[in-house]
């Protein structure tokens, strides 16, 4: 299946290990693509470095696993 992440999710994902990431580990195990958009990926990074920095390098490694649309 094909999901379509918004920046929320990635913000969350990135900033905690909590339910999120865990989903995305799951959603990631199962065979899903996850999709994101360079759009997507600057609001979260924009979100994280004014709230959470320490989670910029969290999230350049969720990246890694996603799709590009």
């Amino acid at each position: 299946m094909r999901i379509f992440l918004d920046a929320n999710i990635l913000f969350s994902a990135a900033r905690a290990d909590g339910a999120i990431r865990r989903l995305l580990v799951l959603l990631h195990k199962a065979k899903h693509s996850c999709w994101v958009d360079g759009f997507v990926i600057e609001e979260a990074r924009r979100n994280l470095a004014e709230k959470s920095p320490s989670g910029l390098s969290e999230l350049d490694t969720l990246i890694e696993r996603m799709h590009r649309v």
